[in-house]
């Protein structure tokens, strides 16, 4: 959630070996970025001669508080997060309905940057 860069999610890709990773953004700007900068980092990037497996990374449109995880193939074991907390006041973090607690697996976890 809040990609930015993709920074957090191309490591946790290719240097940590997730599986799957989904990197979302709320801006279409953001989301551009994001695909070229998923295309210079996978295998078949620049430098790398490897080859590309189609579905292990995916960018996505999230709007904060919008759509859900299933939409987006969750839940998830892990999700990072990234400003998703600014100006939001009293958005209820405790309550299960939270849409990070939602997108998560019973045992997950979520790593939050603010």
């Amino acid at each position: 959630l809040g990609a930015g860069s993709g920074l957090a999610g191309l490591v946790a890709w290719r240097l940590c070996g997730a599986a799957r990773v989904v990197l979302t953004d709320g801006s279409q700007t953001v989301l551009e970025l994001l695909k070229k900068n998923v295309e210079l980092n996978s295998p078949s990037g620049p430098g790398d001669g490897g080859e590309v497996v189609p579905g292990i990374v995916e960018v996505a449109p999230v709007v904060w508080g919008q759509g859900t995880a299933k939409e987006l193939g969750g839940p998830f074991d892990v999700v990072l997060a990234a400003d998703v907390l600014y100006g939001r006041g009293g958005t209820g973090w405790e309550g299960p309905g939270h849409p990070l607690k939602k997108g998560l697996f019973l045992n997950g976890e979520a790593f939050l940057w603010d």
